[in-house]
């Protein structure tokens, strides 16, 4: 009856935004233009806090200047400065407002802001006055992802896809779309498209990987993950997968290695110190998996199945005491899952401590009482189940 928790794989990187590049206006030797001139120039060698000082002193100069507005936009999103960004393209648009480039800025600068809803409505406008603008076509699909729109989300990346072939983003995004509507083969074979443009590229290969293991393709999770640690080898949310993978396939010594390198880059990662103690378990390493369950549980003492699966190593070393108080911990933190008052009514059983277990035993059956036709074919259930009420 005794259970480890099982892990789930991190679910891995997210659409990919583009940015599209505009053109700035070439300088003149016009004195009216100095300032715009002066911040492009700025802009140009990656001074950007220099352009917004520019075009900032071109705008008081000209309040109508739309060149001032777009770049000033442009400028404050390239800075991360959103709501700044989203300002000064509401006022181009004011100005004008048939500028495509001004309405896919203030999409990326909506959705800088989180705010999906309102920068698919600014990337369909710009698609609208520009069809073939593959960016804000890519860039729409990721806003009506972000909106769980995800039947939606798949024509834009296919228009995207039609108008780049050869990019591997709205490729990888398509198949992000996919997965989420659980088309699992199709999301696969899409990501395999996306790693014939760029074999290269680790977040492809962690998504990949991630839609093999919830295919139940250990073998090719486990050579995807493999493939994106050896790109990306400070990922610890890659480590962990691959840890978990290799102790689904039995094969907890290469678990243990996996999760190892995870915590060399995030020490404070209960759920790989519990998942780290599970496998030093199956390899009968019980006084290592107890300190990795110690571990866990130092970062995060509510965290549930490291009690759990302390008590449970505890009970398998002898320890029935620091078993039951591991369990009765787990039960503190979560009464209604059934199978931690099991697991603490068999350590009590075993050790002679017939009355508390059944207590334990007619909760767990309380919570789930499609379990007491099974309990008999349990030793240590059984012997108690014949003397109590309990009896199925």
């Amino acid at each position: 009856m005794n259970r480890r928790n099982k892990p789930r794989n991190r679910a891995g990187p997210g659409p990919i935004p583009l940015k599209q590049s505009f053109p700035l206006a070439p300088p003149t030797d016009t004195e009216a233009r100095a300032l715009l001139d002066q911040g492009t120039a700025d802009y140009g060698e990656g001074r950007i806090a220099a352009a917004i000082e520019s075009w900032n002193a071109a705008l008081d100069l000209d309040p109508e200047s739309l060149e001032a507005c777009l770049h000033l936009g442009l400028a404050h999103n390239s800075a991360g400065e959103h709501r700044q960004a989203a300002s000064f393209l509401r006022r181009a648009l004011k100005l004008v407002g048939n500028q495509p480039e001004a309405w896919f800025e203030l999409g990326l600068a909506e959705e800088g802001l989180g705010a999906a809803e309102s920068a698919a409505m600014a990337y369909e406008r710009a698609n609208e006055l520009r069809p073939a603008m593959f960016e804000s076509w890519n860039n729409l699909g990721n806003a009506r992802s972000a909106l769980g729109r995800f039947d939606r989300a798949l024509a834009c990346y296919r228009r995207a896809i039609e108008l780049r072939p050869r990019r591997y983003e709205p490729w990888f995004n398509l198949g992000n779309a996919l997965r989420s509507l659980a088309r699992l083969d199709e999301a696969a074979t899409i990501y395999e498209s996306a790693l014939e443009l760029a074999p290269d590229e680790h977040r492809v290969w962690f998504n990949l990987a991630y839609t093999r293991a919830e295919q139940h393709d250990i073998p090719g999770a486990t050579e995807a993950y493999r493939r994106a640690v050896a790109l990306l080898p400070q990922d610890p949310d890659a480590w962990y997968n691959l840890g978990n993978v290799y102790a689904e396939a039995g094969n907890h010594f290469d678990a243990v290695g996996a999760f190892r390198r995870a915590l060399d880059h995030r020490q404070d990662d209960y759920e790989t110190w519990n998942n780290l103690g599970n496998a030093l378990a199956r390899l009968g390493r019980r006084g290592e998996a107890i300190r990795s369950f110690e571990a866990a549980l130092e970062l995060n003492p509510t965290y549930d199945p490291s009690w759990n699966n302390l008590g449970l190593t505890m009970e398998e070393g002898g320890d029935l005491a620091g078993a039951a108080h591991a369990y009765r911990k787990a039960i503190e933190i979560q009464p209604r899952r059934p199978t931690y008052r099991l697991n603490c009514a068999s350590v009590l059983a075993r050790a002679s401590r017939s009355e508390e277990a059944l207590d334990h035993l007619a909760q767990a059956l309380d919570v789930a009482p499609e379990i007491r036709p099974i309990l008999t074919a349990f030793e240590e259930f059984d012997a108690l189940l014949r003397h109590s009420k309990l009896r199925p």
